[in-house]
């Protein structure tokens, strides 16, 4: 039981009343890159837990993110774009506007993100 305002409430109603997402998540601890566009060289990131809409991602320390950029989940070898729908210092939740596998990219404009996948892949 939690007290809020002097109102005692079952701690499971809260957390009912706090999630908002339509889909259940898993919890995944991969590693991950934030990429805003082809020219930048990927920035490290945890994805902590990904559902069929977004995903949550963290960071060892605060850092700029860009409202719209693309997520490389390296060990799945899936690209997701995604915008941002919450953050604090450390963490970000997502949404997903689109996901496809790296083997799939035949567009020449993506093609960046392979090659960033297989540098940071190999290392």
């Amino acid at each position: 039981m939690k007290t809020i305002s002097s109102v005692t409430v079952p701690a499971g109603l809260l957390q009912m009343a706090a999630e908002k997402r339509i889909a259940r998540r898993r919890r995944v601890m991969s590693f991950g890159l934030v990429v805003p566009n082809a020219t930048h060289p990927g920035l490290d990131c945890t994805i902590k837990d990904v559902s069929d809409t977004g995903a949550r991602i963290g960071f060892a320390r605060t850092v700029p993110l860009p409202a719209r950029f693309w997520l490389v989940e390296v060990r799945a070898r899936m690209v997701y774009e995604v915008d941002v729908a919450w953050r604090n210092d450390t963490e970000a939740g997502l949404s997903f506007r689109d996901s496809f596998p790296l083997s799939q990219i035949a567009d020449p404009a993506l093609l960046f993100l392979k090659r960033l996948w297989m540098r940071h892949a190999t290392r």
